[in-house]
Formats: structure tokens, sequence, C-alpha cells
């Protein structure tokens, strides 16, 4: 199975993705003269994300999604609407685990209410790599947990 990143193929062309990205209603907010990076605002999974793609002569090469930082229950909720969309489009993730060693032996999937600890699960295809991952950045008490999607060829 080949992969695409919000309709711009991977390892396909980067000349059109900011017009794409205007249609899917988001706007730029990287630097528009580098032909390189493309930065967006928008919506994906019905969540407010900054969506990023790097390109490498001009083909696609990473499409990443950034979701705001929250308390640990509302980025499970992101967590989970993210990896509901990437089993149902790719299937069973083919590795999948806590982001913390001493947590591989409890390979429980974070849900709300849990306690607090990050996660991180990867498919693969032919054409295509995408993980997902559930991590703090700081105290894991606070707002401080993210989920991020990156997808490459």
């Amino acid at each position: 199975m080949g992969a695409d990143f919000r309709g711009s193929e991977l390892g396909g062309p980067c000349s059109s993705i900011s017009e794409r990205e205007q249609v899917l209603g988001s706007k730029e907010t990287g630097d528009l003269s580098r032909l390189d990076y493309h930065r967006f605002r928008g919506r994906v999974f019905d969540r407010d994300v900054v969506i990023t793609y790097l390109c490498n002569d001009g083909s696609l090469t990473l499409g990443d999604y950034h979701f705001s930082l929250h308390l640990f229950d509302d980025a499970v909720s992101d967590f989970d609407a993210a990896y509901t969309w990437l089993s149902a489009t790719y299937g069973v993730p083919f590795v999948e685990y806590p982001s913390n060693q001493r947590d591989w032996g409890d390979k429980q999937f974070p849900r709300a209410g849990d306690e607090p600890k990050g996660y991180n699960a990867s498919w693969r295809g032919q054409e295509f790599h995408a993980s997902i991952s559930l991590v703090a950045v700081g105290d894991r008490a606070g707002p401080n947990w993210h989920v991020f999607v990156v997808v490459t060829p």
C-alpha cells in the first residue's frame, strides 16, 4: 500500500502543497519563501493541529501533525482519534509500546484516568512508515502532554 499525506503523495512533488492546504481550510504559518519546508495551522481528526511538510529536491519526504499541549486525559483523546484513524487506514500497528522502557512489561494502551505514561505505535507498508507518539514535555502532572504523528515514505 502506498501512502499520501493530506492528498500529497509521499515521495511526490511538493509544488502544490500550499494550494491543497488552502482548499482544506489551513492557514500557512511558515516562511513562504522556503520550498523545502511548509507549516500550516489546520484541522485533522476533528482537532486543531500544526501540519508540517518537509521536502527534499522538490519531493515530499515527511509530513507530520503536532497537537496542542494538554493535560493527560485530553491528550489521550487526541491520541485515540489519531490512532483510530491510522488503524482504520493502515491496519494493525507492527509495533506498539510504552515510551518509558521501565513500562515495557505493561503494554496497556493509554486511557483517560490512567496513570500518565507515554505510548508509541508504528505502521509500515511498502511505500510508507507512520508513527504516533504520546509524550510528556516536562512535568507529567501538568498540561504538558503532546501527541504527534509522523508519516514518511
